[in-house]
Parts: C-alpha cells; sequence; structure tokens
C-alpha cells in the first residue's frame, strides 16, 4: 500500500536570502538614531516657554518702577522732614541760652542736639538718592512769628513755658509727618531712618513733660 499522503501538503517556504537586508534597504525608508519630534507639540513648547520668559520681565520692571517710585515720591517728604528738623534745631538752640530754669535749658539742648543729629542722618540718606537740599531750602520754613511770640514771652517773664509749648506742638507735627513717610514707603533703609527718628522724637516729647 502506498505511503499516506497528507490532504493537504504543507506549502514550500521560498528560500530568503540572507542579504535582503542589504539589498533590499533603500526599499524600507530610511532609519536614523535621533528620536523624533512632534513639530506642532514643539511649537506649542516653545510659545509657552517664551511666555512665562516674557511674564518674568514683566515682573521685574514692575518691581523695578515701584522701587524707584516710592522712592522719588517720598524724597519731598524727607526734605519737609529735614526742614522741620532745622527749625525745630535752630529755635532750641536759641532757647538754651534764653531759657531761666536748667531744667528747660537742659531740654532745649538736648532737642537743638537730637534734631540735628536726626537732619544729619537725613542728608546722608538723601544724598545717596542724589537729592540735597541746599541751605537756603532747609532754613525755608523759618517761622517769624515763634522768633517773635518767644521774645514777647521774655519781655513778660513767661519765655520757659512758652518755648516748652511751642516745642511740644512742633515735635508733635514732626511725629505725624514721620509716621505719613513710614506709611509711604517700602524701602527698609527709609523705614529704619524714620522710624530712629519718630522714637527719639517720644523721648523729647516725655523730656519736655519733666521740664514743665
Amino acid at each position: 500500500m502506498p505511503p499516506l499522503q497528507p490532504d493537504n501538503p504543507t506549502a514550500q517556504i521560498p528560500p530568503t536570502n540572507q542579504y535582503d537586508f542589504i539589498v533590499n534597504a533603500g526599499k524600507r525608508g530610511p532609519t536614523t538614531l535621533l528620536p523624533t519630534f512632534n513639530h506642532s507639540s514643539l511649537k506649542t513648547r516653545l510659545l509657552v516657554a517664551g511666555s512665562g520668559v516674557l511674564a518674568l520681565i514683566v515682573l521685574f520692571w514692575i518691581f523695578v518702577a515701584l522701587i524707584s517710585g516710592s522712592s522719588s515720591n517720598n524724597t519731598a517728604s524727607l526734605i519737609s522732614l529735614a526742614q522741620q528738623q532745622n527749625e525745630i534745631a535752630r529755635v532750641s538752640a536759641e532757647s538754651a541760652q534764653d531759657a531761666v530754669l536748667p531744667p528747660t535749658q537742659t531740654f532745649a539742648i538736648t532737642t537743638s542736639l537730637s534734631l540735628l543729629s536726626e537732619q544729619r542722618a537725613f542728608l546722608a540718606y538723601l544724598r545717596s538718592l542724589g537729592s540735597v537740599p541746599s541751605s537756603s531750602i532747609l532754613q525755608a520754613t523759618r517761622d517769624p512769628k515763634t522768633d517773635a511770640t518767644l521774645k514777647s514771652a521774655q519781655g513778660n517773664g513767661n519765655y520757659d513755658q512758652t518755648y516748652i509749648s511751642i516745642t511740644q506742638s512742633e515735635l508733635a507735627s514732626y511725629e505725624h509727618n514721620l509716621k505719613q513717610a513710614f506709611a509711604a514707603t517700602k524701602i527698609i533703609k527709609e523705614r529704619q531712618l524714620l522710624e530712629v527718628a519718630y522714637q527719639q522724637a517720644q523721648l523729647l516729647v516725655q523730656q519736655s513733660n519733666q521740664a514743665q
């Protein structure tokens, strides 16, 4: 009996050419070692990054503008305070010689020296900002009425109390202006300068109460 033949003879697999990967290399398309990118995705990333950099630049210039603007706006207030310091120191220096009672004399000397010291600190800071007031500007707020009032009080024998009353009023105005200037600035160095001046003014007010 002849050997059994399969109903479906096995299909013959054509032999492969071991050099096919070389011969048909051009038919498979180009290959590359570099990763592929989605061009639309890359464009989106670049736009996002560019927007972030632009936002940082805008914020930086806003910050610079706020600092410079605050500095320039508060310069006028600092000069006005220096004028007040000049006037209080002037009146106190004269009153230190004209006062009768030792407590008043001591208070007048302390006030004059304290305000002149504060003024030097203010002028040094204004110099760092490139805005130093001249002597004529500092003396522009000299009040002739104060001199007339003190001269009249001297003739009436009431000089000490009159001087103390005038100085207390001037110190109260000075404290108020210091607080306003402090609230108007965010510069740390400027705030420290104003805070020290305010604390010193408070001490002078306390001393004036003891001199009465």
